[in-house]
């Protein structure tokens, strides 16, 4: 895969730590640009998680892309069914985790913590920082492709004249 390999006893430490860890340790074994990284049953390589995300929040238009690096591609792309209805002038916005954020599921009461969402969903930790959030005027409408956040923007068919969007989100290929 190009990556460098690890130096004989580097590795030999890293697999005795995969044996005596407990269940929820993370053993990571760093090789060049590229990283071992174990995640519940499965030992993941991670080759190009290189960037962190960017510190400010970026602008998405109904129907465009953007390429992140360290994160992917997002993109808001139009949708038959099940979609945000938007309105001429709505400004959407692609942000990453801070902390403290707040999704409601729908058909679920109350709001539930997006660290701990992101842990039930499986979401391996080197990602949770990388989840593109999709945001109009403050309000969590959509976390990454993994779910939408309940709110009156959300249609299950689209009205006359209207059409309906869902934010898509493409990961590096190689990046666990």
């Amino acid at each position: 895969r190009g990556c460098q390999a690890p130096d004989h006893a580097a590795l030999a430490e890293f697999v005795r730590q995969l044996r005596m860890a407990a269940i929820d340790a993370n053993p990571r074994l760093l090789c060049g640009s590229c990283c071992l990284q174990r995640y519940r049953d499965a030992v993941y390589l991670i080759t190009n998680i290189i960037a962190p995300p960017p510190a400010a929040s970026l602008d998405l238009a109904p129907g465009t892309s953007c390429a992140v690096p360290g994160v992917g591609t997002v993109s808001l792309q139009r949708a038959a069914s099940d979609g945000l209805r938007l309105t001429p002038g709505d400004r959407l916005t692609i942000s990453w985790r801070q902390g403290g954020e707040r999704c409601r599921l729908p058909g679920c009461g109350g709001s539930r913590s997006l660290k701990k969402l992101l842990q039930e969903w499986d979401v391996p930790p080197w990602w949770r920082d990388r989840v593109p959030l999709l945001y109009l005027e403050g309000e969590l409408l959509a976390v990454g492709g993994l779910a939408c956040c309940a709110s009156s923007r959300w249609r299950t068919a689209a009205r006359e004249g209207e059409q309906l969007w869902n934010l898509s989100w493409e990961r590096p290929v190689g990046a666990g």
